[in-house]
């Protein structure tokens, strides 16, 4: 059985409170223009959430893990 893709989006990070906001804006708005698709986004660093929150987020609602072997 084959895991639906997911989308997980990393940024950067900045000290700019409204530059992090406007990532955090762009992710919600891609999971609401596709609502079949998981999209989670975190940051490398100075920003929350952190990417590894984003992966656990994916993960927690079933994506993640190793590819299928073939």
């Amino acid at each position: 059985m084959t895991t639906p893709p997911a989308l997980l989006i990393a940024g950067h990070g900045t000290r700019d409170d409204a530059g992090a906001e406007a990532f955090r804006d762009f992710v919600r708005e891609l999971g609401r223009r596709h609502p079949g698709l998981p999209v989670a986004g975190g940051f490398i660093e100075l920003s929350p959430p952190p990417l590894g929150e984003a992966v656990a987020e994916l993960v927690e609602r079933g994506h993640g893990g190793s590819p299928p072997c073939r």
